[in-house]
């Protein structure tokens, strides 16, 4: 039964069935089964649902319309061989699904054991894992549904996801991959300039290419911004990272960068 089923709420909200997408109604019914979703297999307090569906000014008949948006999703699942999956508890509901069907807990499943990889001194099979994990990504956690119950939500895994991320960089560089990461990590830098992670890793690849001019002026471009945007220096490693550089410090072909 499972095998038929994928759930996907990395990117915008989708179930799939047998390979074909399966509609689940209006904003409402949508905005209800991504918030079962990111705690699938919980409770989930019929408040917070009536507080995701309506961001705080529900109607008085909101419990009602839950309800009703609840009955029709099972009628929807129950149609594609998923009977009886969103069960009714006291407080709330609860969305039993197998952790297979759901892309946010295979990413957080690949991600232990990336992370486990790691520690036992895997990088091969550690970076396989972690990229795996990432692979699952087409955008932030329920893309495009508006409620402001899952804006918090969504910051938590953009978080793990960058995390991931910066992860599996260091374990590239590690492997001496640095030519192969270089524009990849150009990437990730213009998307998310204030981590300075992202940029020590870049600037260490750029580095370790030979290009030692580019790599400073990484560091050049994240001191302007810092300042310019925020009225602060670039932090401690990041000014370390640049004097190695500046005095083509040996350590700099080592195997990690400093967490």
């Amino acid at each position: 039964m499972w095998e038929d089923w994928q759930f996907r709420v990395l990117g915008p909200l989708q179930a799939e069935y047998g390979g074909e997408n399966v509609p689940l109604g209006g904003l409402r019914q949508q905005t209800l089964f991504a918030m079962l979703l990111v705690d699938v297999n919980q409770v989930v307090h019929v408040e917070r649902l009536i507080d995701a569906v309506w961001d705080g000014a529900p109607p008085t008949s909101a419990r009602t319309q839950i309800r009703i948006c609840v009955s029709g999703l099972r009628q929807l699942l129950a149609a594609r061989r998923l009977d009886k999956v969103i069960e009714t508890h006291t407080v709330g509901y609860r969305l039993r699904v197998d952790r297979t069907c759901v892309d946010l807990c295979m990413f957080e499943d690949l991600l232990a054991r990336g992370r486990l990889a790691r520690t036992e001194h895997r990088p091969e099979e550690a970076v396989s894992l972690l990229r795996s994990a990432l692979r699952l990504w087409s955008g932030e956690v329920a893309a495009g549904l508006g409620s402001q119950r899952l804006v918090p939500v969504a910051a938590r895994y953009r978080e793990e996801r960058l995390a991931a991320v910066e992860e599996c960089m260091d374990l590239e560089l590690q492997l001496g991959r640095h030519r192969e990461v270089a524009g990849e990590l150009i990437g990730h830098v213009a998307d998310n300039s204030f981590r300075e992670k992202m940029r020590e890793q870049l600037m260490v690849a750029l580095y370790r290419s030979g290009r030692q001019a580019d790599a400073l002026e990484q560091f050049s471009v994240a001191r302007r911004l810092f300042t310019d945007e925020l009225g602060i220096e670039p932090g401690r490693n990041l000014r370390t990272l640049q004097q190695a550089i500046l005095t083509s410090d040996p350590s700099l072909y080592g195997t990690a960068l400093r967490d």
